[in-house]
């Protein structure tokens, strides 16, 4: 299965990329309550972070268990908690953790909830560290009689979901399901050329737009007959290619946009 990954940023739990997406997860959290060995390690104020690898499948569909959590990274104070799999980076010293005890994490791209935790066992100290992360009040707490305890707080915050991985999230993107990272809109109707065939802006693609394409068919950048808005692919010439998207989304809105088309007149 593909993976996603939580990715450290500055103070934050973590982050996700999808496959294919780059959606991210972060959540930011300091040391707030610090004692024990943590009052001389981590003052207030110290950051928490570090990835958690989860299954992609688990993810989309909403609802991740423990065995969806492939591997758990926190870094705290120059403490690395990691699970088998784990990679610190060389971030401080390491503690094995030897379980994820429960995980009952919910929601979508735009928001999670839920609960995990998980036991980290300190071959130094040899004890047990129980880890509790709390999604709903974005909080992070471990406790351990030679570590002390920490806790971190924060903000669950999840950007917007990015369908067709071209690095520009749906919310904002102008061809939401084609991938299109320049976001080429030549006509500026907030609608990429990818996916707007929709040459007369109506809100349609009929045969008023192929009767327009026609008589440019085979042309190229420099040629009178040369229509930059007529080149789907933005290629720098009208072929097969961009006809085949007119008669693809033939009697269809152009499209989907994070833009609302606007018709002539509307």
């Amino acid at each position: 299965m593909h993976k996603k990954k939580f990715i450290m940023a500055g103070l934050l739990l973590a982050a996700m990329p999808f496959a294919a997406q780059a959606a991210e997860l972060t959540y930011t959290g300091v040391v707030t309550v610090p004692t024990g060995a943590f009052e001389a390690l981590t003052p207030i104020g110290t950051p928490v972070g570090g990835p958690i690898d989860v299954d992609d499948a688990a993810f989309g569909a909403g609802s991740i268990g423990i065995i969806d959590i492939n591997s758990i990274d926190v870094n705290v104070g120059g403490f690395c908690f990691a699970t088998a799999g784990g990679d610190c980076s060389g971030m401080g010293t390491l503690v094995p953790i030897t379980s994820i005890d429960s995980a009952a994490i919910t929601g979508t791209s735009g928001e999670l909830g839920g609960s995990f935790s998980v036991t980290a066992f300190s071959p130094t100290f040899m004890v047990s560290i129980p880890i509790l992360f709390d999604l709903d009040a974005g909080t992070f707490f471990a406790d351990g009689d030679a570590l002390g305890t920490v806790s971190g707080t924060g903000t669950l915050n999840a950007p917007p979901l990015d369908s067709d991985g071209d690095g520009v999230a749906d919310d904002i993107d102008n061809c939401t399901l084609l991938s299109n990272s320049g976001q080429e809109d030549t006509n500026g109707d907030g609608i990429g050329n990818l996916c707007d065939a929709d040459i007369n802006n109506d809100c349609i693609v009929n045969f008023i737009d192929i009767s327009q394409f026609t008589p440019r068919f085979n042309s190229a950048t420099g040629d009178p007959n040369y229509d930059e808005d007529f080149d789907i692919n933005s290629s720098g010439s009208l072929n097969f290619v961009d006809y085949i998207a007119f008669t693809n989304n033939f009697q269809m809105p152009p499209g989907p946009s994070a833009n609302d088309c606007i018709g002539v007149g509307q």
